[in-house]
């Protein structure tokens, strides 16, 4: 029988753990280029397999509802969000968080 902790697993990870797991991200993000006497005031992120990234262009060319949930709690703590899509040769999709 399966578990409620793997069921949970299973399903994976919720907005607010995303978020967090988004929070982790920017802070090594900063201190990896303050270690290399950069100063940064954005991250881009995109789909990315690895690191279930999906939140920020899931379906592909178009945000999701998560997407813009995940927009308002970033903006109430005072980042700045927005979706960047350019097609040129290739297309480039991301979301550009700014403090």
């Amino acid at each position: 029988m399966l578990t409620a902790s793997e069921a949970r697993e299973l399903s994976g990870r919720t907005l607010d753990e995303k978020l967090e797991a988004l929070g982790e991200r920017i802070k090594s993000f900063i201190e990896e280029n303050k270690a290399q006497g950069r100063t940064v005031r954005e991250l881009r992120t995109g789909w990315d397999y690895k690191e279930d990234r999906s939140l920020w262009i899931e379906g592909g060319y178009e945000t999701s509802d998560e997407w813009y949930e995940a927009k308002k709690k970033l903006e109430q703590l005072g980042y700045k969000v927005q979706f960047n899509y350019y097609e040129g040769q290739f297309v480039d999709m991301y979301t550009s968080i700014s403090w």
